[in-house]
């Protein structure tokens, strides 16, 4: 990866992409049915020899001006500090890790930090990065912190300020999720008010936790606590899971940094090979790969020498957020939850299995009304 400052500016790409072509062909804007209204479809033929560039990019071959990205990773991993990173180097237009950024209005919402803490945290990262903050004021932050607000009267809010923002940062989101984190149906609504902040011109990077349990034998995308919602709909998705020498977490704590695999998936760029970070406060590092071989994330089979018990009982966790998300999904798909028969048949268990893992999630399956059968 090439550690460079870019010699760009957010706006002036924003002015080179809003001049570089032509104006689309005139269409109709909305079209409405009853009280349905949606944008109008368009005439590819009368716009494709003048296609529109793509929006350029904030953070280099990561992700997009006006685009959505998902930082995840377990409880007290250090996502903050590279969140805190992430603003810093936009607002001042440095490289994060090592991608280059271009310079714009960051909008850091903190909703769980105290402000004092949090402000000390900012002056840290910037000690650290040997940057003076006095240098620009593009660098915002917004602390929420016991403030009762959610995703959607976020976005009526950011809608309505004049400082039109480059990025908006918002850590974490579970203070301003509503319902269960299993729901698809409220995931989707808060991936809609996200939608909403990004169509003011923002990128909107939020930071999001994994479920409980090892993950080392998860896909970096089904890695993130509750519903796969989160995890399909951003254009990008940076995913930290620790490594361990031979997949092993120490039995005593070792004085140095922590070592951590991140992983991308991206929608707009070509896939990136998984690479090497250390964490030690106040500071995340790119790491050379080849120093931390053998090391290996925690997994059911290698946590701390695990017993088969403990392996099972990770199992049974799987199945059960497993049977969550298929519940939610026969729920969104078909207007009504699914029978425990017909939730036993997608997941392969038995019936008796699967009415023991609604009970702990405590959700209701349908019940099936039968009549009795009429006599011959």
């Amino acid at each position: 990866m090439e550690n460079q400052k870019p010699n760009y500016d957010i706006d002036d790409l924003l002015k080179e992409v809003s001049t570089g072509n032509e104006p689309l062909q005139p269409v109709p804007e909305k079209i409405k049915i009853g009280d349905i209204e949606l944008p109008a479809p368009i005439s590819f033929d009368r716009v494709c020899d003048n296609i529109p560039k793509p929006a350029p990019e904030l953070i280099g071959r990561i992700l997009r001006q006006g685009h959505k990205m998902m930082i995840s990773s377990r409880s007290k991993a250090g996502k903050s500090i590279l969140a805190e990173e992430l603003a810093i180097a936009v607002a001042h237009g440095k490289s994060w890790l090592t991608f280059p950024c271009a310079k714009g209005k960051v909008l850091y919402v903190n909703t769980e930090l105290d402000e004092r803490t949090c402000l000390n945290r900012f002056h840290e990262v910037y000690k650290a990065f040997k940057i003076d903050p006095a240098d620009t004021n593009n660098l915002h932050i917004w602390n929420l912190r016991g403030v009762q607000i959610t995703a959607d009267e976020l976005a009526k809010v950011i809608e309505q300020l004049d400082e039109k923002y480059s990025l908006i940062i918002i850590d974490p989101i579970y203070k301003i999720y509503q319902g269960s984190e299993n729901d698809q149906e409220k995931a989707a609504e808060f991936c809609r008010a996200i939608d909403r902040m990004a169509e003011t011109g923002a990128s909107v990077v939020y930071v999001h936790h994994h479920s409980k349990g090892a993950q080392g034998n998860k896909d970096a995308m089904d890695r993130g606590s509750g519903s796969g919602v989160f995890a399909r709909d951003v254009d990008a998705l940076l995913d930290l899971v620790q490594l361990f020498p031979g997949g092993k977490e120490p039995t005593t704590d070792e004085d140095g940094p922590t070592i951590w695999k991140a992983e991308t998936t991206l929608r707009e760029f070509a896939p990136m090979r998984p690479f090497v970070i250390s964490f030690r406060y106040p500071l995340h590092r790119i790491e050379n790969p080849s120093d931390f071989a053998g090391w290996k994330p925690r997994s059911a089979s290698s946590a701390g020498g695990s017993t088969r018990a403990d392996q099972q009982t990770a199992a049974k966790e799987s199945a059960k957020e497993r049977c969550a998300k298929e519940f939610e999904a026969w729920n969104e798909e078909h207007g009504e939850p699914p029978t425990v028969k017909e939730l036993a048949e997608m997941l392969g268990k038995t019936e008796k299995t699967v009415r023991g893992y609604l009970d702990d999630l405590e959700l209701k399956p349908r019940v099936e009304k039968r009549g009795r059968k009429k006599a011959a």
